[in-house]
């Protein structure tokens, strides 16, 4: 009797979850209607999922994913989730956030930092010259005066730290493709950032096992 009731209250559970989820579909086309089409905030573009947001990536052949977005820091060959959500965010302003948990992994801050060019802000700039972390953002304003060979030298140095992202970049891609994190798909509660975290152990221990 105990697990017959018990399987009645989470089925009970299940319908009045779902049924809160199409009221709030209704509403929000209710309230688009009325608007003539004006945006609603956070609205449901998937009745069996309703916390996923659509984002828009811009890139040829997918304009617009769906799923949650995860921020991730790549050490040594490592990765490690800094943050995920379901709501779309701008990246560029987790640098200091990433630093600091960074911090709190190894002790210390990095020596260098490769982001790419959405992260090169002012107020990045100034928190890495603030604490004497090399980057590999293009210099802002005029080019400094420098000679032939000081110029030449830091073009090479561009050029190979921009080498150096590029393959923390194709990391990315390997984790989508081959760590099954091109396609978030279990729903459970906390389903999704278990899948990434699975996803990132595999990873990490495929790394270990190249570096051994």
């Amino acid at each position: 009797m105990g697990q017959a009731n018990e399987l009645k209250l989470t089925q009970k559970h299940k319908i009045q979850t779902q049924l809160d989820v199409a009221k709030t579909i209704w509403e929000q086309q209710v309230e688009i209607a009325k608007t003539r089409g004006r945006r609603v905030a956070n609205r449901i573009v998937s009745f069996h999922w309703p916390e996923v947001r659509p984002i828009i990536r811009g890139k040829e052949g997918k304009a617009v994913e769906f799923g949650p977005k995860a921020h991730i820091a790549s050490v040594d060959g490592f990765a490690f989730l800094d943050r995920v959500q379901y709501d779309a965010f701008n990246e560029g302003i987790l640098l200091e956030e990433s630093l600091s948990k960074h911090t709190e992994r190894f002790g210390t801050l990095p020596e260098l930092t490769l982001a790419d060019q959405l992260y090169a802000n002012r107020a990045n700039r100034q928190f890495l010259d603030q604490h004497s972390i090399e980057h590999a953002f293009k210099t802002l304003g005029r080019p400094p005066s420098e000679t032939k060979e000081e110029k030449q030298k830091r073009q090479r140095s561009f050029k190979k730290r921009q080498g150096q992202r590029n393959h923390i970049e194709a990391s990315f891609g390997h984790l989508k493709s081959r760590f099954n994190l091109n396609k978030i798909n279990w729903t459970v509660p906390g389903g999704e950032t278990m899948q990434i975290q699975l996803g990132l152990i595999a990873f990490n221990l495929n790394s270990a096992l190249a570096k051994a």
